[in-house]
């Protein structure tokens, strides 16, 4: 049997998420109380609306590292009138895609498209969500706020999905996450300049070979820099990979010096041996040094999901700290080095947060310093600079959840004192 552990996917309703929201006719969200209640005005009395159907919706996620959902749990505010009637509901549907609609169906005892007034309540989504279609693990929330009066309006602050996860915290925040993000975004400028040995209006690479080993993902520009010495007439066209064939614009006389301005994706990895670097892996960006730290401070903590209707629920241990990575990039060349460390600075500019794939959360990525920038190179003839960054409190699941039971019931009893 595979090890699993059990994840709690949080939706909440702050202003800040309000880009992701969807918010149906006549439901708002409150940009300061944090919580998603009907609209105020169009009801009777100028109150809140009696309408049916009143909706609004989560974003998608999608936690790569999901296996199957197996808890759902609403923070939701309602209210009662004086004989105890509850004025207020909340309805709940599924999506696997954001776009297609199900409820649970207990006749037919499975997930099934919604139609008009198709609503289920939090205690049959908490039982039913097991069942819930995991292929896509992409899940989104339909929210129905109803209210019998027109004074009074539901409030759903939050809701809570548990899932089973075979997450491995370090391996989905640095492999699995950080490594494909900054291969995909980081593109330094290289330059290359060759004598054309006859007029023509294009390069072939294959007969003007860089000396360094570059992943040439584009071609920038090209200039005759005889004709144009000061780079206004850029006569690039079209860039064949396949060939690796530049169509120029117009012609560059034999005799004249083409520069080439290209994009290139460095290579990235983590290292593995004290020897893995090498002269033909240059251009290069190596994280050398993973490891959580403390020194800001660790803090521990619970999440839960209670199913309301039972009681039964998860408590979810979470420890939250830093992790912290230094890296290396390494250059053969000088102007590549300069390049290569503005390309890693335009990174982190860009990229204030890091997106978990396994969990689909966000956190926060903080770049703190770039050092021993050699502008010569070293006994290797090699050019090289450090940095150093964090992924500043990382998630992680140490200790698996352990079961709970809520409370659905509080007595007071009053007694009269005799004095």
């Amino acid at each position: 049997m595979s090890r699993l552990k059990h994840i709690v996917k949080h939706f909440v309703f702050k202003e800040d998420n309000r880009p992701r929201i969807t918010l149906g006719p006549e439901v708002r969200l409150h940009p300061t109380l944090h919580h998603l209640q009907l609209k105020q005005g169009s009801g009777t009395g100028g109150g809140y609306p009696t309408t049916a159907d009143l909706y609004a919706k989560t974003w998608t996620t999608t936690p790569r590292s999901m296996k199957r959902w197996v808890g759902f749990m609403a923070d939701v505010k309602h209210f009662k009138n004086r004989a105890g009637t509850q004025l207020t509901d909340v309805r709940y549907r599924l999506s696997a895609d954001g776009v297609n609609e199900l409820y649970w169906n207990s006749g037919a005892n499975a997930w099934v498209p919604a139609a008009p007034n198709n609503w289920n309540t939090e205690a049959e989504v908490a039982n039913n969500i097991a069942a819930f279609p995991a292929s896509t693990q992409t899940i989104q929330v339909v929210l129905n706020l109803k209210t019998d009066d027109a004074s009074v309006t539901p409030e759903v602050r939050a809701l809570r999905l548990l899932y089973e996860s075979d997450l491995e915290e370090l391996e989905d925040y640095v492999w699995r996450s950080l490594l494909p993000s900054m291969r995909s975004q980081i593109r330094p400028i290289g330059e290359h300049a060759i004598e054309m040995a006859a007029a023509g209006a294009s390069i072939d690479l294959n007969t003007y070979p860089i000396e360094t080993p570059y992943d040439i993902v584009g071609i920038d520009a090209v200039y005759d820099i005889d004709a144009d010495p000061r780079k206004l007439t850029n006569l690039f066209d079209s860039y064949n990979d396949a060939t690796k064939v530049i169509a120029l614009t117009g012609a560059i006389p034999g005799g004249n010096t083409a520069l080439i301005r290209f994009l290139y994706a460095p290579v990235l990895a983590v290292t593995t041996h004290q020897d893995y670097i090498e002269l033909e892996k240059v251009p290069e960006i190596l994280l050398e040094d993973v490891k959580i730290v403390d020194d800001l401070g660790k803090s521990n903590g619970a999440h839960y999901v209670i199913n309301k209707a039972t009681g039964a629920g998860k408590k979810v241990p979470v420890t939250q700290g830093d992790i912290e990575i230094r890296g290396r990039y390494i250059t053969d060349k000088a102007k590549d080095h300069a390049r290569l460390s503005d390309a890693v600075r335009r990174y982190f500019e860009a990229n204030q947060l890091l997106r978990s794939v396994g969990m689909d959360d966000d956190f926060r990525l903080w770049l703190i310093d770039f050092y021993d920038q050699d502008t010569t190179p070293n006994q290797d003839d090699l050019h090289a600079g450090r940095f150093l960054f964090r992924i500043a409190q990382a998630v992680f699941f140490d200790n698996d959840a352990v079961d709970i039971t809520g409370v659905l019931n509080f007595n007071l009893a009053l007694t009269k004192a005799l004095c």
